[in-house]
């Protein structure tokens, strides 16, 4: 009996059980690339947490990283987390560069900081905006 959660299911009824497991399998696989994805590639992984990775105490300031363009006296606060935990647009609408009316592109690109040591097959860049870090490295081509 189905009401009573009895016996077996009659054959109408099976393929539909069937189709659902199908569906719910390629979600968790789909949840699962998303996941893996939002880290890098294996080949080259986004840093969990820059601020364990490098030193960057010169940058911080009340928790936040700070960062002043070369020939500038103006600072520019960012969140401790910039450029970590994953592939993101961590430029998105941040000034200097990406809060105008009309950004430039690389704004919203997702990409991650990265240990260049532990990173092959991809671009890696050497970061500017805080130049007194000799081993902060991003990339895009990880995202």
């Amino acid at each position: 009996c189905i009401r009573c959660g009895q016996g077996a299911a009659p054959r109408a009824i099976r393929p539909m059980a069937r189709a659902r497991q199908h569906v719910f399998a390629m979600c968790v696989a789909t949840a699962v690339a998303v996941v893996q994805g939002q880290m890098g590639k294996s080949s080259c992984p986004c840093i969990d947490n820059v601020l364990t990775h490098v030193d960057m105490s010169m940058y911080l300031e009340n928790n936040n990283l700070v960062y002043t363009p070369p020939g500038s006296s103006q600072t520019y606060t960012f969140q401790s987390t910039y450029g970590s935990g994953g592939c993101k647009t961590h430029d998105k609408s941040l000034a200097p560069y990406c809060s105008r009316d009309t950004p430039p592109s690389w704004c919203s690109i997702q990409w991650c900081y990265v240990d260049a040591n532990a990173c092959s097959g991809v671009a890696k860049i050497q970061t500017r905006y805080f130049a007194a870090v000799e081993d902060l490295y991003f990339s895009y081509g990880t995202c």
